[in-house]
């Protein structure tokens, strides 16, 4: 295998990300009681963690990548796949530095939450994987910078941060085809070829414009812009992360209710089916595909089965029974989100 070449790679996606760093390193500063100083608020948490994650990313990944990579010999299957392993471990690893230097500078209450640095590290290598484990005991106690940072990285794993350097710094050749392919496994990525560059953009325009899109309902349904946001990034990485400790359950609303249930949906679907949707312009790209038909049976049947399932708890009053027809398709899509719908 060819090592140097796998860790100039990995070195540009540490890059991307202490870039990306300096989006909550922003809310954190704008979250800091004004009058402060700029370098006072560089160095208190949460803004010192950023700012030292944002510094440690970068210099590592410029030190990955001081050597121009040698040139790759092969198919670049083995360097694909090690990229994608090896690139998600360091991701995670640097991403969990601000929740660290968090906890450790608030006055020792970092008990509340971890207890060692596996603790961050399991925390963020949830929100990368989109696995939606957690072990905050008090979610709403974080400052808000640290609520965006652990919804962001949900959403950057939802559509996969390789793929995300893949549509901004093309790679050409077989390893890039590779690298997507160790990032969307299956016949998907088999059927991609040589339109590699252009699918990742497609691909990445429709996550943005369907987290938009999400944002914009929920912020019409009643939630405030910043809980709007980190909520459709939860949604659409399929992970369900919250900024409340009851999720969504603390809103109470119908609205909602709906509209998140239905961007789960969309989120659950293969993208690929989005992708063909855009261009080739017909409904039935969709309809007629046996892949989305099974998940849309699977989906309505496991609705179904858990309305009858709420509604015969015993409780008969109007608003028990309207809660069911509302918590039956968040607890189904939540199941069937899991599933791996990739296209045959």
């Amino acid at each position: 295998m060819n090592n140097g070449f796998v860790i100039h790679t990995i070195g540009s996606l540490l890059q991307l990300l202490g870039v990306i760093l300096l989006i909550p390193l922003g809310i954190a500063v704008l979250e800091t009681p004004s009058g402060e100083s700029l370098q006072t608020i560089l160095s208190t948490a949460p803004a010192s963690g950023f700012f030292i994650s944002c510094l440690v990313t970068v210099c590592v990944g410029t030190l990955f990548k001081i050597q121009k990579p040698p040139t790759l010999v092969g198919n670049g299957i083995r360097e694909g796949f090690a990229i994608v392993t090896f690139g998600w471990i360091f991701l995670s690893l640097f991403s969990a530095i601000p929740l660290w230097v968090y906890f450790m500078e608030s006055s020792g209450t970092s008990s509340l939450w971890f207890h060692q640095f596996t603790d961050a590290f399991f925390e963020s290598m949830s929100g990368f994987t989109t696995t939606g484990s957690t072990i905050l005991r008090d979610i709403e106690a974080l400052p808000k910078s640290l609520l965006f940072w652990r919804s962001m990285t949900h959403w950057l794993g939802g559509m996969g941060i390789v793929t995300l350097v893949l549509a901004i710094f093309p790679a050409s050749g077989i390893t890039a085809y590779q690298m997507f392919r160790g990032e969307v496994p299956g016949p998907t990525a088999e059927k991609i070829g040589p339109q590699l560059g252009h699918t990742t953009k497609v691909l990445w325009g429709v996550y943005i414009l369907l987290t938009l899109a999400e944002t914009l309902l929920l912020t019409l349904g009643g939630m405030t812009l910043f809980d709007a946001l980190c909520h459709s990034f939860g949604t659409m990485a399929t992970g369900g992360f919250s900024t409340k400790n009851a999720s969504i359950g603390y809103y109470d609303s119908v609205n909602i209710d709906t509209v998140i249930t239905i961007f789960m949906f969309l989120a659950g679907m293969n993208f690929m089916l989005h992708y063909a949707l855009i261009f080739q312009r017909s409904l039935a790209v969709v309809t007629t595909n046996r892949e989305f038909r099974f998940y849309a049976i699977l989906v309505a049947g496991a609705i179904l089965f858990s309305t009858v399932v709420l509604r015969t708890q015993g409780v008969q009053d109007e608003r028990t029974i309207s809660s069911s027809y509302r918590s039956a398709p968040l607890s189904s899509e939540e199941i069937h989100q899991k599933i791996d719908t990739e296209q045959e």
